[in-house]
């Protein structure tokens, strides 16, 4: 809407004011960025656009060739592709000024066609507005003395400028935008680089647990192989000493064998003695008495042996048990040893999955960076827009 409020006059009341509908972002922006609606009135746009924006002077009048020449070269420039409408997006508002200002400059060429004698209907991109929306009557031009017109001519010879620059910083803008959602995208994949990350750090640990665990069961594995060498250590010097001991009892056994001869030989030599025999009687006895004390001897080495032998079977049969468990435990260490091969190959996985996120957090930092540059190119647009409002400021006459 280039027309202003009905609470504001025009510098021009007899002008006709066509209202076309506007968006509330556009209002918006025409209320903070300070633009006066009578400083885009179609009559004052018209009188600053001096003979030296069209190609003359004010000694040399242009001709109507030149001038339609000059009109079609502005045209041409001004004629760029507005931004198209997405669905579910909103336009930012360096969109919005940007559209505000493409709709600006058609009106402006439309109203100097009308100037120069010529009509040229431009359609608006707003959907519903009517054409021809600008309708200006062509009033002689103002006099004013050489030196202000040379002003307003060099500072109306800066707005096409002002716009290709701004139509660069828009595209330029909207490719860093594009960079900046490539970066959102790699963030997402070091995202989930993290997530495999940890959890790849679980499993290491798991595996590192069942490793130590496993150390754990082999070493007492070898704490019992060494209790069961103690052991049949222990049962051998035991039978060795049983043996011994059995072999010593043999040996008295066949010395009082041998005695108990000699005296059934001196018991037969003495028969005729009843005084010999009495007393060998008596020795007899003795020796029978001491025969049996020997014989319980013997008997109480036998049950040793027995016990011996009993206790012996006892620690072979552990001894085979342990054995048994002994190659458990070796079965289960080689499945250990070939977990940990895996946790060595997840570790390795690890460290490579980490110079990815290294290197990702390399292309975190570069997309800070560009955040940082497009800030700056937005402060630049700012201060664009700004210059351009002071630049329009500037050319608008002063109010009478």
């Amino acid at each position: 809407d280039i027309c202003s409020d009905a609470a504001t006059p025009t510098s021009n009341p007899r002008t006709p004011c066509t209202r076309v509908r506007r968006s509330a972002s556009e209002s918006q922006i025409r209320k903070d960025s300070g633009v006066r609606s009578r400083d885009l009135d179609p009559t004052r746009l018209n009188r600053r656009l001096s003979f030296d924006l069209l190609g003359g002077s004010e000694d040399r009048q242009p001709t109507l060739l030149s001038m339609r020449s000059k009109h079609a070269e502005i045209g041409n420039a001004l004629r760029l592709p507005l931004p198209s409408k997405k669905p579910n997006r909103r336009r930012t508002p360096v969109e919005d000024e940007g559209r505000i200002l493409l709709l600006e400059n058609r009106r402006l060429l439309n109203a100097n066609w009308k100037l120069l004698g010529s009509h040229v209907d431009h359609p608006t991109p707003e959907k519903g507005a009517r054409r021809n929306d600008v309708e200006a009557e062509v009033r002689e031009p103002r006099r004013e003395s050489p030196a202000s017109q040379v002003e307003e001519n060099r500072e109306n010879s800066q707005l096409p400028r002002c716009c290709a620059q701004h139509a660069a910083l828009e595209q330029e803008a909207c490719e860093l935008r594009k960079e900046n959602s490539r970066f959102l995208e790699s963030n997402e994949e070091c995202r989930m680089l993290r997530e495999r990350t940890a959890k790849l750090e679980a499993e290491t640990e798991q595996l590192r647990q069942e490793a130590t665990a496993a150390l754990r069961l082999q070493r007492e594995a070898e704490r019992l192989r060494e209790d069961s060498q103690q052991l049949l250590e222990a049962a051998e010097v035991r039978v060795a000493a049983s043996e011994g001991r059995c072999s010593e009892v043999v040996e008295q056994n066949s010395k009082l064998c041998e005695e108990n001869l000699r005296l059934v030989e001196e018991r037969e030599a003495s028969e005729n003695s009843a005084r010999e025999n009495e007393s060998l009687e008596s020795s007899l006895e003795a020796l029978r008495m001491e025969s049996c004390r020997e014989s319980e001897q013997v008997g109480d080495v036998e049950k040793a042996l027995v016990e011996e032998q009993a206790q012996r079977l006892a620690a072979e049969e552990k001894v085979a048990s342990m054995q048994q468990q002994i190659a458990r435990l070796e079965e289960e260490n080689v499945r250990l040893q070939i977990a940990e091969s895996k946790g060595v190959a997840l570790q390795e996985e690890n460290h490579r999955l980490r110079d990815k996120v290294w290197r990702l957090s390399e292309i975190e930092k570069q997309g800070e960076f560009m955040d940082e540059e497009n800030k700056k190119l937005q402060g630049e647009i700012r201060r664009l827009t700004i210059r351009r409002q002071k630049s329009s400021q500037v050319l608008s006459p002063p109010a009478i």
